[in-house]
């Protein structure tokens, strides 16, 4: 079944056989848990599951969101989409 993550603009599948891949968000060499064969993305099983806002004591006020770069989608900071503030 397809499903949208952050992460990647096309929808992601999860592989019929257990493959192995450099994950694009934290570039170790997993078992791929999702992944766009078209633009060969893959993501790693704790990857997939990384929500893009979070709530943190540090900064209450707003949520924190994970920033991907737009020409290879590498975590780059994080950020208060309230706020702006890293």
């Amino acid at each position: 079944i397809p499903m949208k993550h952050f992460s990647h603009e096309c929808a992601l599948t999860s592989p019929e056989i257990v493959t192995y891949g450099v994950c694009n968000i934290c570039y170790k060499d997993e078992p791929v848990e999702l992944a766009c064969k078209p633009c060969q993305f893959d993501l790693c099983k704790a990857c997939s599951k990384l929500p893009q806002k979070v709530s943190h004591d540090f900064h209450p006020d707003h949520p924190l969101e994970l920033c991907l770069r737009q020409f290879d989608r590498k975590p780059l900071h994080v950020i208060c989409s309230g706020c702006g503030n890293m």
